[in-house]
């Protein structure tokens, strides 16, 4: 047979490197793969699948034993797991800063111990640090695997002993149950559904499926089965195609890739295309090397990301790619398959030694994460920028109240008037001033924030993806801005983002930007809000922007490189009139239309921007901006005195 053994399908393994290879051209040319993240939920069905058979046929034979099974996950994840993970950690200890050093020790610990899905979710947050900034991001999948394999085994050993007739019922009803959470929570919970077990789980039991229909001889069509996987492999690719970063992902869309490799598996390795193509022997090698290349392909872009402060050139990236490679074939032919071959010498002393370098990997993270081991650039001046990243005091002392649909309100304040700061964290930002005013007189209106990161201040829109609840929270703000209790409605945000068509925000089901149907509905919409307000006797604020940019970030006040972990210092300060001529319009637009409803307009540049320079850092160097586009609370209290009317 054509690269086909008694059980081994090698065109598996092809289906394996298209899998493998969609996930690196997406993250190093996203815009050649915009769907290529979903090789990851083909490597799901896969994985399920060929465990599933192996535990299937052990237990026929009478040969399943639990301790071998997972002797045998150990063999088969450890040895590229310990040496990337380690490699990761020294690599870091170069480059990295303290503030970026400390977050890579925690990833490395949970990765350790997959449970790196859990830990990047309760990450999750409008501050959390870019994904591309995080080495080890990729584990969260490895993660979702092994958690599977922690009770799967475990359910199909006793419903093979108890309940051999109702295997596939039960993957039926398992893949059910899953995929209902996975489509009921996408929408309200987006992280949630991809990164938590249970709304991914249904992917890999499409491969149990799959493996006990096969075993138990149910599979028919046979004369289908090179039309079954023409038909797998274009579902496949069209998600690879048609997905982009925004898709409300897993949810509906993941059938697509889910479906389509299940077709191409359930084929068999006779149908044509998978003789053919997935069986080539380049496609199969690659499918080989296909986990050390995941695990090393990603900490190599994630540094380059790092040490360019954004993506690098794509010389770099695809230089990248091929290096990425050649560490994983010398993984494979140097740690892999020695591992697995003297694992039948010597089976304890393989097992305990690369659980021992997992183990010293994850203990070194846990020693980065508190402090203990600290990295290379971790003197005074490197701390001082590593300080900015997580300097913020939002929500601060406030007491908080949840909303019908679970949204935070926050409040501060003795006084029963009240002033409502309804926005993005660019109005937050102002909070650490306004409660220095509370203390300082305590007679001024208590404060209550109707915000969340990222959304807009206008009625009746939202922002695509993850700020779905903004429509909720903005409009909550507003309508609670009449009740006779509240003397002032300040309204502030990053309204340059408002009107960009890469911040996709909509108005039902029209995009507000410039070329978007919904410009001009949006304005109106927030013109009579603000009108409303006033012939109620509110004081009403619209507070402009700050200036924001990748040249305000801390972090892109220093470089690094790959052939010397060095950091210089590019001190500078930013032209206002450079600065505020590229958002002129935007600015235009949002101060003339709060004006034409009789808000009083606020324009931060005035008290941030003086001498017609906007600073960067103090004189003696300690960073005012906490990231690209929000100013460090010490800041806002010493220098955003025009926000103290708003509370009185």
């Amino acid at each position: 047979m054509n690269n086909v053994t008694k059980y081994y399908r090698a065109d598996v393994d092809g289906l394996r490197a298209i899998a493998i290879l969609s996930v690196v051209i997406f993250h190093a040319f996203p815009a050649l793969f915009p769907g290529g993240y979903a090789g990851v939920d083909v490597f799901f069905v896969i994985s399920g699948y060929l465990i599933t058979s192996i535990i299937l046929r052990q237990n026929r034979d009478k040969t399943f034993s639990f301790i071998e099974f997972y002797l045998k996950r150990v063999i088969r994840l450890f040895p590229s797991l310990g040496i990337v993970l380690f490699s990761t950690l020294v690599a870091g200890w170069f480059f990295l800063l303290p503030a970026e050093f400390k977050p890579l020790g925690k990833h490395a610990t949970s990765g350790a111990g997959f449970l790196a899905n859990i830990s990047l979710y309760k990450e999750v947050g409008y501050f959390n640090s870019s994904s591309d900034m995080k080495p080890l991001l990729h584990l969260w999948s490895l993660g979702i695997e092994e958690q599977f394999y922690f009770f799967w085994p475990l359910i199909l050993f006793i419903t093979w002993k108890k309940f051999p007739a109702k295997i596939v019922w039960i993957c039926i009803a398992l893949i059910s149950i899953s995929f209902i959470l996975n489509v009921t929570k996408v929408s309200i919970k987006p992280e949630y559904t991809f990164y938590m077990p249970q709304t991914r789980f249904w992917e890999l039991f499409v491969g149990c499926f799959l493996a006990t229909i096969e075993f138990k001889g149910l599979k028919s069509f046979s004369k289908l089965s090179s039309f079954f996987s023409l038909i797998g492999f274009l579902l496949i690719s069209t998600s690879f195609i048609l997905l982009t970063k925004t898709s409300k992902f897993p949810g509906y869309w993941a059938l697509l890739p889910v479906f389509g490799t299940g077709l191409v598996v359930y084929a068999g390795p006779h149908a044509y295309l998978n003789r053919m193509f997935f069986s080539n022997r380049i496609l199969v090698f690659i499918g080989l090397i296909s986990y050390p290349l995941y695990l090393w392909h990603w900490p190599l872009l994630s540094f380059n990301t790092v040490i360019n402060n954004g993506e690098g050139p794509a010389k770099e990236r695809a230089a990248l790619l091929v290096l990425s490679i050649v560490f994983a074939i010398l993984t494979y032919r140097f740690f892999e398959i020695p591992s697995r071959n003297y694992f039948y010498k010597k089976k304890w002393l393989v097992t305990i030694s690369l659980t021992g370098l997992v183990l010293v990997s994850g203990l070194m993270g846990l020693l980065i994460w508190k402090g203990i081991i600290v990295p290379f650039h971790s003197g005074p001046e490197y701390q001082l920028i590593s300080d900015a990243k997580g300097d913020w005091d939002f929500p601060g002392r406030m007491t908080v109240e949840k909303d019908i649909h679970g949204n935070r309100i926050w409040r501060q304040g003795t006084n029963s008037l009240e002033a409502v700061f309804i926005g993005d964290s660019n109005i937050q930002q102002y909070y650490p001033r306004l409660e220095k005013v509370l203390k300082d007189e305590p007679d001024s209106l208590s404060i209550r924030f109707f915000t969340i990161g990222g959304c807009p201040p206008f009625p009746q829109v939202h922002l695509e993806g993850r700020y779905s609840q903004c429509k909720n929270i903005i409009e909550e703000g507003y309508e609670y801005s009449f009740r006779p209790n509240v003397k002032s409605v300040i309204i502030g945000a990053q309204w340059i983002k408002m009107f960009s068509d890469e911040h996709k925000v909509y108005l039902g089901s029209e995009l507000i930007s410039e070329k978007g149907a919904g410009y001009k509905k949006a304005l109106q919409g927030f013109i009579e809000i603000i009108k409303k307000l006033k012939s109620n006797g509110k004081r009403v604020y619209v507070v402009l922007n700050i200036p924001v940019g990748e040249e305000f970030d801390p972090f892109s006040q220093i470089s690094r490189n790959f052939s010397f972990p060095s950091i210089s210092w590019n001190k500078k300060m930013v032209s206002r009139y450079e600065w505020e001529s590229k958002y002129k319009h935007t600015f235009d637009v949002i101060e003339n239309a709060a004006k034409e409803a009789g808000a009083k307009v606020i324009n931060p540049l005035d008290y941030f921007c003086k001498g017609g320079n906007c600073s960067i850092m103090t004189d003696t160097g300690k960073p005012i901006y906490k990231d690209v586009g929000h100013i460090r609370p010490y800041y806002i209290i010493e220098h955003a005195q025009f926000m103290d009317e708003t509370i009185k």
